[in-house]
């Protein structure tokens, strides 16, 4: 698993395909990489003032120090201590996602493909600049990669629109399990979207390969005819 995970983070990701290659019929057999880094970026914006686009860092540490000790700072402090449960969630929702989808089967060796997750921002953002209310906001990284370590595919998801509740800051500090209701929600609706842009790929794959079937088909059909 390490060896997989030191190739996967080195290799290029310039790579943007227009298909995904077939290994074998269906099912493609893919690994997910346990490990899924978060950044130390927190989306933090409030209805009256936006006070971070990105919390990290000795900047991140100057904004906390403005925000006092009030309830905006006490969520950002909360939500950086509950960063794992982010990655979790993403991991979790993308391999529930996958074991439930006849194209794929989650495997955890000798995989036709290779898996990296990540998280690349986490907040909460106004849900309204007429009340005081907050929606969760989320951005996630999905990469895939061959066998051999070339990425083939990587693409942003995200979440953050009216499909999550909206709490206060007061009741998210007061409730941690309204966090954790928003996060089911967003991490469902993040995997569901990434998957069926996956499955677009496979099945553009498997229209070139039939198309390139009956490419040869009809080579060798008019080699057979020319005298």
């Amino acid at each position: 698993m390490i060896v997989l995970l030191s190739f996967v983070l080195c290799a290029c990701s310039s790579v943007q395909p227009k298909f995904l290659p077939r290994v074998q019929d269906e099912p493609q057999q893919v690994l997910i990489l346990s490990h899924v880094p978060v950044s130390d970026d927190i989306h933090y914006f409030t209805a009256g003032q936006a006070w971070a686009g990105a919390v990290g860092g000795l900047i991140g540490a100057a904004i906390a120090a403005d925000l006092g000790d009030g309830p905006h700072a006490q969520m950002v402090s909360q939500l950086r201590e509950r960063k794992a449960e982010f990655s979790a969630a993403y991991h979790a929702a993308i391999s529930a996602r996958l074991g439930t989808d006849s194209r794929w089967e989650v495997v955890q060796e000798s995989p036709d493909y290779i898996v990296q997750l990540s998280v690349e921002k986490y907040g909460l953002h106004a849900a309204s600049k007429f009340d005081a209310t907050m929606r969760l906001y989320w951005g996630v990284r999905f990469e895939l990669y061959d066998a051999a370590g070339s990425l083939i595919w990587s693409k942003p998801s995200g979440a953050g629109g009216m499909e999550l509740p909206v709490f206060t800051v007061e009741e998210y500090l007061t409730d941690p399990a309204k966090l954790n209701q928003a996060i089911e929600i967003a991490s469902i609706e993040i995997a569901n979207r990434l998957i069926n842009s996956l499955n677009k790929l496979e099945k553009r794959s498997q229209l070139s390969e039939k198309a390139l079937e009956g490419n040869k088909e009809s080579v060798s059909r008019h080699s057979k005819k020319a005298p």
